[in-house]
């Protein structure tokens, strides 16, 4: 008799949100997650177009084939390459924008020979650029994302990325790609900050004001006693005798030379507070942003299991027809006295169980296996219902029983369902207790 396995992916699909709820996700978090953020986040765009697409692993021989998700998680990493973008080119990226911070910052300073540096220019383009690009950003962020048509240079970063394959998961690209933004406005920042001062070191920076409009220097004074207001219980603003100095006018010589520098940290302050922070306080959101969208994702999805179930589909069909029809499992009753009753998403209210797994998280269930010590004096017969489905999380259950040496008897249990799947059912468990290596037993109807 063969097993209707694709009525059996279906239902897996249907039961989706009981996966949610129940399956294990400790592993799976640590697979998909390691390395950086950005190689978890192409792993998990790979595998989920892998697995939406019904593709199989090879499996050369079956009887050598995975037991365990994680098992097949391995496999797959080792056989399908992931859809990561070309470190280089992320890398050529930061280069750039660092490279472009270098020129601006030195384009800047080259003014300083003539009459000094304005400072009207560094502030514009070293903070109130920043800091306006910083909005923007924001903004970006909070708009609703209905696809990268809306966003134009998003889709275009995506071109040239070669992220095509992924245009369809725009909820994961847009925050990953405003972080490689904002990563790139810190490099420009940095580099441009780094850049003043090697300059600084070999170079008598000068920063003058100078304004058509602005007549008195207190008015002067003020706006920059306004500016340096986030960091003023730290460093004062420039004084007026310090304005004064460094005001410029056309035809004429400047005020005096005692203390013409005296700006220079009042704008590498604004740099720093108006153009660099912001920049790293929204990459840290960004970044956090995505590792939470990315993470939650994966929490919800029932993509393992789908993944699990169409790859035991894959093998075990000619490895369940080689298992004789008349082959009759052993009939068990089941006594609490002398066994030690461990339940598999059997219902709440079942009497004689020490512990019910699959129906808490799967830390509580892995912490209980871990630290239980009713296991030496009985022999662990592990009960559930035969319409139950076998699972990767039931496997992870019995390893870690292995590994502390203690047997297991798989029992299973009817309820009052249709038979027409029984024979079905039954084999698809022989074929699990098979790989996991342990006994499977009937409980004896009283």
């Amino acid at each position: 008799m063969s097993i209707d396995w694709q009525d059996r992916y279906d239902r897996v699909i249907h039961q989706s949100g009981f996966f949610v709820r129940h399956r294990s996700t400790r592993f799976i978090h640590a697979f998909f997650f390691r390395g950086s953020l950005t190689r978890a986040l192409f792993r998990w765009l790979t595998f989920e177009q892998f697995v939406r697409r019904g593709r199989k692993l090879a499996v050369p021989d079956a009887s050598q084939s995975p037991s365990h998700q994680q098992e097949w998680l391995t496999l797959w990493e080792q056989t399908e390459e992931s859809g990561l973008p070309i470190p280089s080119v992320l890398w050529l990226w930061t280069l750039v924008s660092a490279f472009f911070g270098m020129a601006a910052m030195l384009g800047l300073l080259s003014m300083s020979h003539v009459a000094g540096v304005n400072i009207w220019a560094a502030l514009l383009l070293f903070a109130a650029l920043p800091l306006l690009m910083v909005g923007v950003s924001l903004v970006g962020m909070f708009l609703p994302m209905r696809g990268l048509s809306g966003h134009p240079v998003m889709s275009l970063l995506v071109n040239k990325l070669g992220l095509h394959p992924f245009r369809s998961r725009f909820v994961l690209l847009i925050p990953w790609l405003q972080w490689q933004l904002q990563r790139g406005g810190l490099a420009f920042m940095v580099s441009a900050l780094l850049t003043f001062f090697v300059f600084a070191t070999f170079q008598d920076v000068r920063f003058v004001w100078s304004s058509t409009f602005i007549e008195q220097n207190d008015t002067m004074q003020q706006m920059l006693a306004v500016l340096a207001w986030p960091w003023h219980g730290w460093l004062d603003a420039p004084d007026a005798a310090t304005v004064a100095q460094a005001r410029f006018r056309a035809g004429f010589s400047l005020g005096g030379t005692g203390d013409q520098d005296g700006l220079w940290p009042f704008v590498v302050m604004a740099m720093l507070v108006y153009g660099l922070l912001p920049r790293l306080m929204l990459s840290v959101v960004c970044r956090f942003r995505l590792r939470q969208r990315l993470s939650r994702e994966i929490s919800r999805s029932s993509l393992p299991e789908q993944f699990f179930t169409i790859q035991q589909h894959a093998i075990s069909r000619a490895a369940l027809s080689d298992t004789p029809d008349d082959d009759v499992l052993a009939i068990v009753i089941r006594d609490p006295q002398t066994q030690c009753l461990v339940g598999w998403r059997m219902p709440a209210n079942e009497p004689d169980l020490v512990w019910n797994l699959g129906l808490k998280s799967w830390q509580d269930d892995e912490q209980w296996l871990t630290s239980f010590d009713g296991f030496s004096s009985k022999p662990v017969v592990l009960v559930t219902e035969l319409w139950q489905t076998p699972m990767g999380e039931l496997s992870d259950c019995i390893s870690i029983l292995q590994r502390r040496g203690i047997a297991v008897v798989l029992m299973l249990t009817r309820r009052e369902r249709p038979s027409d799947r029984a024979d079905a059912q039954e084999r698809s468990w022989r074929y699990f207790a098979q790989k996991n290596q342990i006994e499977v037993v009937g409980e004896a109807s009283l």
